[in-house]
């Protein structure tokens, strides 16, 4: 009797975990070809009648793009090239999260959050992992070894493989965070100008997003693909002000136009430049990192 009650139960967990994972936790509202989905280690062309389950992977090609759209009103746009997998999200009701974890395996992506609690969101990337509070920002995965993340708002804690974290706050910040450590950010504009028209799409066109999709891009001192260069004492205005950073050290480095900063915190005890703070991390290089060209004239 005892082993038929334990087959029994084992046989209804199976079933309950099973049908969590067969809960549609998002729909598409955009999608250009090609793109793919895999389940259960079955593929096939991914269009508007497919839902997106717990396990999901989805594929775009190099014209590819999804727009999807989550249960608890997140939003989530997909670029080209890029492989991107539900892991685990897990509902705390009809309309919000427990738990909500994704992961950019490669590839550029915008991400909004929606009506789930803030610790209930983690997004996984080859070499760290992000933490949000009420955000929209791009992230980029070019390489297994690299991962570039611009915040457009709210805040993102940025945590590295290989140890230590970062937080990320205000209009247009920048940082990225190597598979060896650290985190690093563009040495000048002419280096910030490339790294956006290598990895984000999104920030250099957001004409094939819906509106419910777009960010304050113009804070990165950009407005489609024309390069807006302030004063050397100014910065374009920024249309949602971040909290008042620390002043940021005199001397060398870039920091990219809007309102980007660093707070510190009990994890971050020193303001860090071009929008980050660093953790508990040895060796922070702030500006000084190597992502692009030193010189705007090579």
């Amino acid at each position: 009797m005892f082993v038929v009650r334990a087959a029994l139960t084992a046989l209804c967990a199976i079933a309950a975990t099973n049908q969590a994972r067969a809960q549609t936790v998002a729909e598409p509202v955009t999608i250009r070809a090609p793109a793919q989905i895999t389940r259960d280690g079955a593929s096939s062309v991914f269009t508007d009648r497919n839902d997106v389950q717990v396990g999901d992977i989805l594929q775009t090609g190099a014209t590819g793009q999804i727009q999807l759209r989550f249960f608890d009103e997140t939003r989530i746009a997909i670029g080209p090239n890029s492989t991107f997998v539900v892991e685990d999200i897990t509902r705390q009701n009809a309309t919000t999260a427990d738990k909500f974890l994704v992961n950019t395996v490669r590839g550029a992506f915008r991400f909004i959050s929606g009506a789930s609690p803030q610790d209930a969101y983690s997004v996984r990337t080859p070499t760290a992992t992000l933490g949000i509070r009420g955000t929209i920002f791009d992230v980029a995965v070019v390489a297994a070894d690299a991962t570039d993340v611009i915040l457009h708002d709210g805040e993102v804690r940025i945590c590295s493989n290989s140890g230590g974290c970062a937080v990320m706050i205000g209009s247009c910040a920048y940082v990225n965070a190597p598979g060896r450590g650290g985190f690093e950010t563009a040495q000048d504009r002419a280096a910030f100008v490339e790294i956006l028209e290598e990895r984000f799409p999104f920030v250099l066109s957001q004409g094939s997003l819906r509106r419910d999709f777009r960010a304050p891009v113009e804070n990165c001192g950009r407005v489609g693909l024309t390069v807006i260069t302030p004063a050397a004492d100014s910065a374009p205005a920024s249309s949602s002000p971040a909290p008042n950073p620390e002043p940021l050290p005199q001397g060398g480095g870039f920091t990219p136009p809007g309102s980007g900063g660093a707070q510190p915190g009990p994890d971050n005890p020193t303001p860090g430049q071009g929008g980050t703070a660093p953790g508990r991390q040895e060796g922070f290089a702030g500006n000084r990192g190597n992502r692009g060209n030193a010189n705007p004239g090579d």
